[in-house]
């Protein structure tokens, strides 16, 4: 059976802070040394105390961020990479770093800080301990962020009616990570405000991150977010081509979002058997610029706001989705619609001339393989996403006898591109 990083594969009070800081061994990192214009630390987050950590992909793509960390042409000195593993295997979730030898240009993995204890890694208040802790003793002009894990969207945790949810919760969602409980993209975002720390980007390894939602409320901390607007490849981001340009000058969003595409894009064969080891069922994967998503919001309520009534069952049937859940899942089945298409629908040919140049300035890079591969189709097996165009946005429907569309739809009146777009205008 292939794993997937997909949906179904896939505040603590100060004295747990004071406690997080207190615990585990106390060495201290190595003296950085003074900072470069061009200096950056990257922090890779793994959350996969879960299906995830019973696996190797943990210790496989670490592997591939040591190729490519090998393969830096600049002094790695003024770049750091420092990896938090929490997985099933551990009991003492760990910071490692990697240190490469400009003379042997070996690199080691060296361990920065040891808990003594096991982590909620979803836990925002986690999540800050660890970036803090790196982003200190590491400081730089630029940082990035990887979160490594199973991902659900802007989905929150958990949802605002959850009474309405059947004995034993048939429908729990998730949205990004999974341990115990799950991370908030706003609760995510609230980190990064709080640590001060802008991010030149955030790289989504898990599933369904790739959506207008998710981007808009992280948008005042992150020059890029990058991700998959589907389930992306079991293996995970090709790390030994990412990592050296993780830490490239200019366009790093657009940068990594190619590589990893052009990685599974060699391979990709929709004929043959796709496996863990040998992915040939192909990747959807883009990058969206934070500073365009203001005017992308304006465009969009400006938009919109001439539309008239329309059918809200037609249009999620007439729009491509990438969850591929709904129909033999429907407990977990959420509906991730390519924007593009969904405006389209909405608008007369005019408008949405004018609606694309705010789209594209948000979208500088996307692409796709003609089909990706879902763990749901036929138990398996790839989809056709020849009209994709690249970011996600959420259809409310119209009526449902599915419980879990309710809080569902209510949740989704909460989000900061709903409100700010003025949504309910359209009656959604």
């Amino acid at each position: 059976m292939i794993f997937m990083k997909t949906a179904l594969r896939h505040i603590y009070s100060l004295i747990l802070v004071l406690a997080l800081a207190a615990c585990g061994n106390h060495d201290e990192p190595d003296t950085p040394k003074p900072m470069d214009a061009n200096s950056r630390t990257v922090l890779v987050y793994i959350v996969a105390d879960n299906s995830l950590g019973s696996s190797d992909f943990v210790n496989n793509d670490i592997n591939e961020m040591i190729e490519g960390y090998k393969s830096l042409q600049v002094d790695a000195s003024i770049h750091n990479l420092l990896i938090y593993v929490d997985d099933r295997k551990v009991n003492k979730p760990t910071i490692y770093k990697l240190v490469k030898n400009d003379k042997t240009g070996t690199v080691t993995k060296e361990v920065v800080y040891t808990y003594l204890s096991e982590n909620n890694s979803a836990d925002p208040t986690v999540i800050k301990d660890v970036a803090q802790r790196v982003y200190d003793a590491y400081p730089a002009n630029s940082y990035g962020f990887v979160y490594w894990s199973h991902g659900e969207g802007w989905v929150p945790y958990p949802l605002l009616s959850r009474s309405i949810v059947p004995k034993g919760g048939a429908y729990e969602m998730r949205w990004i990570g999974v341990d115990g409980t799950r991370t908030n993209i706003t609760e995510l975002a609230d980190v990064f405000e709080q640590l001060k720390k802008h991010l030149s980007f955030i790289l989504f390894d898990a599933c369904s991150m790739f959506s207008v939602e998710t981007a808009y409320d992280l948008r005042n901390v992150t020059d890029y977010v990058i991700g998959s607007p589907g389930e992306t490849p079991g293996p995970g981001g090709p790390y030994d081509e990412l990592v050296p340009l993780m830490f490239a000058k200019s366009n790093v969003g657009e940068a990594v979002a190619k590589a990893f595409y052009d990685a599974y894009a060699r391979i990709y064969d929709e004929n043959a058997t796709c496996t863990n080891s040998y992915w040939t069922g192909g990747v959807a994967i883009g990058a969206i610029k934070s500073s365009a998503l203001g005017s992308l919001a304006s465009a969009t309520k400006t938009a919109l706001s001439s539309v008239g009534a329309y059918d809200l069952d037609e249009l999620r049937n007439k729009v491509l989705d990438f969850d591929t859940r709904n129909d033999l899942y429907k407990d977990s089945y959420i509906g991730y619609f390519d924007m593009y298409g969904m405006m389209e629908q909405l608008l007369s040919n005019k408008e949405m001339s004018e609606w694309v140049k705010a789209y594209n300035a948000a979208q500088p890079y996307f692409m796709a393989t003609p089909k990706i591969y879902s763990m749901f189709v036929n138990s398996g097996g790839l989809f056709s996403i020849n009209e994709a165009k690249g970011i996600t946005h959420y259809i409310p429907r119209k009526k449902s006898s599915e419980p879990n569309q309710v809080p569902l739809d209510q949740n989704y009146q909460l989000t900061n591109w709903y409100k700010d777009v003025g949504l309910s205008v359209l009656g959604w």
